[in-house]
């Protein structure tokens, strides 16, 4: 990491905790039998400075419950602490 990045780590806020919600949304014209729905996960990252960054990302058919609990009980604790710089979290 260059010396700009690393100042960067030192001066970005912590990441405070992650939020997640989960909506299903009717689609108006259906994918099929198997998908008349999108199921969307909403998400929302707090920090020590009171900032707040959302995100989002979605699956019409498979899995939205363990996308959310992935991000509820694997990725909010690892994330929880670390700087909010993408550089550090990815």
């Amino acid at each position: 990491m260059s010396a700009p990045a690393l100042d960067s780590v030192r001066t970005a806020p912590l990441i405070t905790g992650l939020t997640t919600r989960l909506l299903t949304v009717p689609l108006l014209r259906s994918w099929g039998v198997e998908a008349p729905e999108n199921h969307v996960i909403v998400t929302e990252i707090q920090t020590d400075d009171g900032g707040a960054g959302h995100g989002f990302s979605w699956t019409p058919t498979i899995g939205p419950q363990a996308v959310q609990a992935l991000l509820d009980h694997d990725i909010a604790p690892f994330i929880t602490g670390l700087p909010a710089n993408p550089e550090t979290v990815w």
